[in-house]
């Protein structure tokens, strides 16, 4: 499950700055640029997946009115650069990978909404011959905390080209990446820097415009979007 940061259809900044990174890193672009929710749902069946996915539309607006609420998903927080690699079995790593990212903070709130999607889709109970979560001990915990990230690239760890120099010159080059403007400058000096600041801090926000369910078997090339959810703007 995908959070969405650009609308369906509509490629635009994200994905230049995925394709710009694929390219210097030559590697094969990420599908969609994205922050994962959760994945591995692999225990039932695709078409019980989806009523699962479909459901949370519902849901997650009944969470948002119940807070009171305008956006059905928070906007996250952007708090730096991370070009790292895992190795399955190797210090509770799930995947074998190298990455790079733009990490990205939660919070309470965001907590409480990746639990929610956690519950629906892994612990929603029996569904086409999957097994029945909700009636045994067996339902999974979630992993804790979420570490959210927008992705920049993915490749094999093995003599892997993905560092943390180039992934620094990816968001350079798309200052937005980490709340800047569309094009480089720094931060102002002098007597309002702090007013600037507060400024800065406040715009380090990646706004989501949806979920996404995707199946992300095979090669990164054969990953596809099954279905969307968008939020309401």
């Amino acid at each position: 499950i995908w959070l969405d940061v650009e609308a369906e259809g509509t490629p635009g900044k994200f994905t230049d700055a995925l394709a710009y990174a694929a390219q210097r890193h030559a590697v094969q672009p990420i599908p969609a640029p994205h922050v994962t929710v959760i994945y591995g749902v692999d225990h039932i069946g695709e078409e019980a997946v989806r009523r699962r996915f479909r459901s949370l539309e519902a849901s997650l607006s009944q969470l948002r009115e119940g807070r009171n609420d305008t956006v059905m998903w928070p906007p996250l927080a952007s708090k730096g650069v991370l070009s790292d690699i895992e190795l399955e079995g190797v210090d509770g790593g799930t995947m074998t990978m190298a990455w790079s990212e733009v990490s990205l903070q939660s919070s309470e709130l965001q907590e409480r909404l990746v639990d929610h999607v956690w519950d629906v889709m892994m612990c929603g109970g029996s569904d086409e011959g999957g097994e029945d979560y909700t009636t045994t001990t067996t339902c999974p915990t979630r992993p804790t905390p979420w570490l959210p990230h927008l992705s920049l690239c993915y490749d094999n760890p093995e003599g892997t080209p993905l560092s943390l120099v180039d992934a620094l010159d990816v968001v350079a080059k798309h200052p937005f990446l980490l709340g800047g403007g569309d094009g480089g400058g720094g931060e102002r000096q002098g007597h309002d820097q702090d007013q600037e600041g507060r400024r800065s801090s406040a715009r380090k926000q990646l706004r989501l415009t949806g979920l996404s369910l995707w199946n992300t078997e095979g090669f990164m090339d054969e990953w596809r979007c099954v279905d969307r959810i968008a939020f309401p703007r």
